[in-house]
């Protein structure tokens, strides 16, 4: 962090782990997304940790909640699952670029499974037709 005083300041140690990282915002705190490039749409892992300010480490999350997360290049945030209509939360959603066609995935962060959008009525409605920042989303 890069104080008022311009200072640099520790906020956490160093995190090395998978591929691609995201930041993402979710109800004031600071999430790391940890995604591992994958050969197979199916095999795919993706950790999210928090940051913990006082300890100056990354903690590893098993649960988001209520939480949805959306990845992509140049945007990432997070919404609540009740706000977006959806029975679940706990769901990291994102654009696979690796799957023929770009397709948009659902990772279900405590079963560790991904599945395409299109797998879920309920969560396709939010993308089709697809809005002009989805075209933005890109893992």
């Amino acid at each position: 962090m890069i104080g008022s005083d311009l200072d640099v300041h520790l906020m956490a140690e160093p995190f090395i782990g998978g591929d691609v990282k995201f930041l993402v915002e979710s109800e004031c705190e600071l999430l790391l997304v940890d995604s591992y490039d994958s050969d197979g749409d199916d095999d795919v892992r993706i950790d999210v940790l928090r940051l913990d300010e006082k300890e100056k480490k990354w903690v590893k999350l098993a649960n988001l909640r209520d939480r949805v997360l959306f990845l992509g290049e140049g945007c990432s945030f997070s919404a609540s699952a009740s706000d977006l209509g959806f029975e679940n939360g706990n769901l990291i959603i994102y654009v696979n670029g690796k799957v023929s066609g770009c397709k948009m995935c659902v990772f279900q962060l405590d079963q560790g499974r991904v599945s395409l959008v299109s797998d879920y009525p309920d969560y396709l409605k939010l993308f089709w037709p697809p809005p002009e920042w989805i075209n933005r989303l890109h893992l």
